[in-house]
């Protein structure tokens, strides 16, 4: 039998058998080289990108890790040839944006390399990253967990400490972040990374803001964005270490920003505008500094805006719209991207609000409120989506409010009490939801009041008044804070006025003014703290009114006054500063009259009348104008006698009836109705 085998294999390879032989095996191959050519083996670079985009494209700090992740599957596949089949079906999936078999894969490589001994730890740890990675997209508890194996399996590697700690402040845990943020510090300064002690340094800085300490909090950006500096300086050419630099600027501009230096924060804000908008020019199609650029404009619009700018800072929010609604449109499926859009929404409806357009705000804020809902429903648990839609909870609101309708704003407020009060349960360290709870509070005791329970009003106020104690307690710089304990010392001081306990009444309002007076010793250039500084001043001038000292309530009043008009030159657009030297006009009028001072009375009114009426002819549906207008009827009424004095009643009348009819007259002005037909009756 052998002997057979050797003839015919000896055959083959003589003669006419040795030339068809080489002839099929030249055919074969050419065949082999022709299926290569049409069926190439996917390229592994063009397969990341397929799943990237089908993922959605993300930040780079999410992005990066998910790189690293797929790289991990090819090579688990190159060296494991018997799960070729199984992550080959996980590839297929995630181009899918299906994550489920990829994470059975390295979910089952991180127990084998468990199993292997402590010579796999380390291989072990990089397989819980690139399995969080994954998981983090849709489940931030199991995330979480995942990042902490990775800590313990290589505490050596600091990308784990530092998405530890991410993960941990986004699932409400800002204890566990803040341990491991400065074990990241720690380990960073003992390797000698410039780049991952500034990190450490941003990373701490976020917490020490969050938790009160806005001088700690500047002191680490300051220090990051030194060490950033020393890192970029070293390639400058570098992009990576230019949009770091960057971020850093922006940074320690929101910290100027919330200790009151303005000037600062918008040279910080440019600072970073300037890097962001050179990146961009260098690579156009790069969306995440285009995201960038995004938010720069948003920075700048806020300064613009606190600097009373109103067309420069909308200008600023329109410019990071369009260029957050263009990455959108690329990728519908972009988280970051959806959430910055609904940000941007939020902006521009403050403007359209500040300038009259009750309408365009109404819709934009629902239009971010729209997303926000969408992305809290993908995952309930990411703190910053469900802060976001507390926020806009209270600007539907607010639109509620404006437009008579306080059932609707009662409601939209409470639906924003009820999360910040689960988000304050989860972690009452962290200050911004403490301010945010705080906020509640006072938009549903606003509510309370114009219906005429004052009693709830008051609860609601003092809870208000009682968190923003605490927080100026923990940082008497924070500028916000100091604005907050103002406005709910002048709510508070509502109530007792309503409640006839002038005493209290003055006191919480010269508290309330007493604080406002040192925030524009700060910076006098801040337009919404001379605005609360103006009406902190009427409030004062009232409560000497009705003590009985007229002087005293004139000299208030016309301080007011004379900030009102200055804010109004700087941005004529402004509706609420319009209204507020309506109101101002009308109490110093009142004081001339009280005086017997007929023709300045008379003066004074018709000034405030005449921007009463240009608010209501720009704005018809705005209840609050509406009252305000009614209000100049009775006081020019009282300026006249028989027909005329007739006149300016009936007209008033004809505005509330309607209002009453409609269901939209506030509780609080219920009542003008029956006293101006009683005075027609007189």
């Amino acid at each position: 039998m052998s002997h057979r085998i050797q003839e015919t294999i000896t055959a083959l390879f003589s003669g006419e058998s040795l030339q068809r032989l080489l002839f099929i095996v030249a055919l074969l191959g050419t065949l082999f080289a022709i299926f290569i050519y049409v069926n190439p083996p996917p390229d592994d670079e063009t397969t990341k990108g397929e799943i990237i985009d089908a993922l959605g494209e993300i930040p780079p700090e999410e992005r990066e890790p998910l790189l690293v992740a797929i790289d991990a599957l090819y090579e688990i596949r190159r060296e494991e040839p018997d799960k070729a089949k199984a992550i080959d079906k996980a590839l297929a999936l995630l181009k899918q944006g299906d994550t489920t078999e990829a994470e059975g894969v390295l979910r089952s490589h991180l127990e084998e390399k468990k199993r292997a001994g402590r010579e796999a730890l380390r291989e072990a740890a990089a397989a819980a990253r690139h399995l969080a990675a994954f998981v983090y997209l849709h489940d931030t508890p199991r995330a979480l967990e995942s990042y902490r194996e990775a800590t313990r399996l290589d505490p050596e590697e600091l990308d784990s400490w530092l998405e530890l700690g991410r993960v941990a402040l986004r699932a409400g845990d800002s204890g566990e972040a803040l341990a491991a943020f400065r074990e990241l510090h720690r380990r960073a300064r003992e390797q000698g990374n410039i780049r991952w002690r500034a990190i450490a340094h941003s990373q701490l800085g976020d917490l020490d803001n969050l938790r009160g300490d806005s001088a700690g909090a500047l002191d680490r950006y300051q220090r990051a964005q030194r060490l950033l500096a020393q890192w970029a300086a070293q390639e400058p050419n570098d992009p990576q270490r230019q949009q770091d630099l960057s971020v850093s600027h922006n940074k320690v501009g929101n910290m100027h920003k919330a200790n009151g230096d303005g000037a600062k924060a918008l040279a910080a804000y440019q600072q970073g505008l300037s890097i962001t908008r050179k990146l961009t020019e260098m690579d156009p199609k790069n969306t995440q500094w285009q995201h960038d650029l995004s938010v720069s404009f948003d920075r700048v619009g806020d300064i613009y805006r606190a600097n009373g700018d109103s067309a420069k800072a909308l200008a600023a929010y329109q410019q990071g719209l369009s260029i957050t609604r263009k990455l959108t449109e690329m990728d519908p499926k972009n988280t970051q991207w959806q959430w910055g859009l609904s940000v941007s929404h939020n902006k521009v409806g403050d403007i359209y609000l500040a300038n009259g357009d009750s309408a365009k705000a109404l819709a934009a804020y629902q239009r971010g409120l729209l997303i926000d809902k969408k992305l809290t429903e993908m995952d309930p648990k990411n703190t910053e989506w469900q802060r976001g839609l507390l926020v806009f909870h209270n600007k539907v609101g607010d639109m509620h409010k404006a437009n008579g309708d306080g059932a609707k704003a009662l409601a939209a407020y409470q639906q924003g009490l009820v999360i910040a009060r689960k988000l304050t349960e989860m972690d009452p360290k962290n200050t911004e939801w403490q301010r945010d709870l705080s906020v509640s509070h006072s938009k549903v005791g606003d509510i309370y009041l114009a219906n005429g329970d004052g009693a709830r009003a008051l609860a609601a106020y003092q809870q208000g008044l009682s968190i923003a104690k605490k927080l100026t307690e923990m940082d008497p710089k924070n500028t916000l804070w100091q604005r907050d304990l103002s406005a709910s010392h002048n709510q508070v001081g509502d109530i007792y006025l309503a409640n006839g306990d002038d005493a209290k009444a003055l006191a919480a309002y010269q508290q309330g003014l007493s604080i406002t007076r040192k925030l524009t010793e700060m910076d006098t250039k801040n337009a919404d703290w001379r605005r609360d500084l103006s009406v902190s001043f009427g409030r004062v001038g009232d409560m000497h009114k009705t003590n009985g000292d007229g002087a005293k309530a004139l000299a208030a009043y016309q301080q007011g006054l004379v900030i009102a008009r200055k804010l109004t030159e700087m941005d004529p657009k402004n509706t609420l500063w319009q209204r507020d030297l309506s109101v101002s006009h009308h109490k110093v009028g009142d004081m001339h009259k009280d005086n017997g001072d007929n023709a300045k009375a008379l003066a004074a009114y018709q000034q405030g009348l005449s921007i009463a009426r240009k608010l209501t002819e720009m704005d018809p549906l705005r209840v609050e104008w509406k009252t305000d207008v009614v209000a100049s009827y009775v006081r020019m009424a009282d300026m006249e006698t028989d027909k005329a004095r007739t006149d300016w009643l009936e007209r008033a009348l004809s505005i509330l009836a309607p209002l009453a009819e409609e269901g939209r007259l506030p509780a609080a002005q219920a009542g003008w109705i029956p006293v101006i037909k009683g005075m027609l009756a007189d």
